[in-house]
């Protein structure tokens, strides 16, 4: 999975510019404040139409502008597909081939893009809501199901908690819907499981592949409820929503369910976020945005990999370990305000809205 040709109209600081990129890597410089995370932030969007920098679409238009575009040319083994979304103050259309595409789950099956962004260090010590939308973007990409039963367990959520908070809850009606969450929550649930036990052998050997960590990495999936099959799962989610029935109706919320599951990081059995250093927090963290990108069996449709500064905290030997990596995959995108030209890799530079490519040694 390749983008070839990206296109931005009024998007952030561009008035208009057009990019050819290369497969391998992609090395994007520039000072702070001249867009270059802005050209990585379009190549996400388009995976997902939205931003990792911002939950308002509207921040990505261009001051004084109506609206803007992003515009890019994907190849995929052979086939090429043109992927087009146009950004309004009401909302955004997303066309493949100039046909418009009727939801947005749509695009999980166009472009897939991983991101690390500097804040990504604290994922470890930050909300476990965080660590939610982590599993829910990268799971979203590896199965519409899962992604369908999301979107369903969203809305019971919202139905149960709007019950839970009338005047008089309507009992009968409460456990209609909590039983429907209950059966959609199980997709969910297990994809999940499935899907820590998946990523931990792949973030070990990112962390190997990127430092000089000997120690193991272990994740455990904190889920609301324990289970080993489908029976035993509606078994344990019924008695723990019976048990939380009366806190529910109290606080008039959901108080337990999948919108409050987490995942724990272990380093050689110790909670990461309590006893790792700030370097192996920060190099752990890049190994577990990285990893997914081989949970994809098929080459042709393997993550684009975006690393925003990613190497301005580390050593020159650790910069070099990083790169070598990177080196073997399809293709990524690197910002950074400096770069050693030794690397195979084609440079970019940018500055007053305009990107030179400097020189090329990709592949």
């Amino acid at each position: 999975m390749i983008v070839e040709k990206l296109t931005l109209e009024q998007f952030r600081n561009y008035e208009k510019i057009s990019v050819d990129f290369k497969e391998g890597l992609n090395i994007i410089l520039g000072q702070n404040g001249t867009g270059k995370t802005n050209l990585v932030e379009a190549i996400y969007y388009l995976s997902f139409a939205r931003s990792f920098r911002t939950l308002n679409h509207r921040d990505l238009i261009k001051k004084d502008k109506e609206f803007a575009s992003i515009e890019a040319l994907v190849k995929i083994d052979d086939e090429n597909k043109k992927i087009k979304m146009i950004l309004t103050n009401d909302g955004q259309k997303i066309t493949c081939n100039k046909v418009e595409l009727s939801k947005l789950s749509e695009l999980a099956d166009l472009i897939n893009v991983i991101v690390f962004e500097p804040k990504d260090v604290g994922i470890f010590q930050a909300s476990p809501r965080l660590r939610r939308s982590f599993l829910n973007m990268q799971l979203s990409k590896l199965s519409n199901k899962y992604l369908e039963a999301c979107t369903r367990c969203a809305k019971l959520t919202k139905e149960r908690n709007a019950i839970l908070k009338s005047a008089k809850p309507n009992v009968d009606h409460l456990e209609i819907v909590t039983n429907r969450l209950i059966e959609e929550s199980y997709e969910v649930c297990l994809k999940r499981k499935e899907f820590i036990t998946m990523l931990e052998p792949l973030i070990n050997k990112t962390l190997s592949a990127i430092s000089f960590i000997k120690r193991k990495i272990t994740l455990k999936y904190d889920a609301y409820v324990e289970f080993n099959s489908k029976e035993e799962y509606l078994e344990k989610a019924q008695k723990a929503f019976k048990d939380c029935l009366e806190n529910d109706l109290k606080y008039k919320v959901t108080t337990i369910g999948v919108h409050h599951e987490d995942f724990s990081t272990y380093l050689n059995g110790a909670l990461i976020s309590n006893f790792g250093s700030q370097g192996e927090k920060r190099l752990a963290a890049i190994a577990l945005k990285i990893a997914p990108y081989f949970l994809v069996e098929d080459r042709a449709k393997r993550p684009i990999v975006v690393l925003d500064d990613v190497l301005s905290e580390l050593d020159q030997t650790h910069q070099d370990k990083m790169i070598n990596f990177l080196e073997k995959f399809s293709q990524v995108f690197i910002t950074g305000t400096h770069i050693n030209e030794k690397y195979k890799a084609t440079i970019y530079d940018v500055a007053n809205q305009n990107i030179l490519r400097r020189n090329t040694h990709g592949r």
